[in-house]
């Protein structure tokens, strides 16, 4: 089985954009030292992680966008040897927003957020139609 995340960690686009570690520093009182130190970390993974995704070929040069970054890794997963790829709701609709944030009760509203759009939008999306699109045709040029 192969995935990008899980219900307990951020949503890929939180994480491509670095909103995750903002949002730990509220949430979790980071200070402020810890928080700047993250934040380096953060984009040198990234960075690396945009590199290895170029480089293997999943991710053009001009690509920044978070949708753009969720298509390389889709790619990536599908191209893998896993015999099934598990994806998130959230991810395909580029939440923001954790569902749940592991140790917290009060600080933020766990297992209370509503999807980002309705059920008939997510089956509308052109987005999310064409990054199922090419993880399909990426799953079967890898079973070949």
């Amino acid at each position: 089985l192969a995935q990008l995340n899980t219900h307990d960690m951020f949503p890929f686009a939180t994480y491509w954009t670095g909103k995750d570690v903002v949002l730990r520093k509220r949430v979790y009182k980071v200070p402020e030292k810890q928080f700047v130190a993250e934040k380096k970390m953060r984009m040198a993974t990234n960075q690396f992680l945009i590199k290895t995704l170029r480089q293997l070929g999943f991710l053009s040069r001009r690509a920044k966008s978070a949708r753009d970054g969720l298509g390389a890794c889709l790619a990536l997963l599908a191209s893998s040897p896993a015999k099934r790829v598990l994806l998130d709701l959230d991810n395909l609709m580029l939440t923001t927003e954790p569902q749940n944030m592991p140790g917290t009760t009060k600080e933020h509203p766990n297992w209370q957020r509503k999807n980002k759009w309705p059920f008939s939008q997510i089956q509308k999306s052109r987005t999310i139609a064409e990054l199922l699109r090419q993880l399909d045709r990426n799953r079967k040029v890898g079973s070949s």
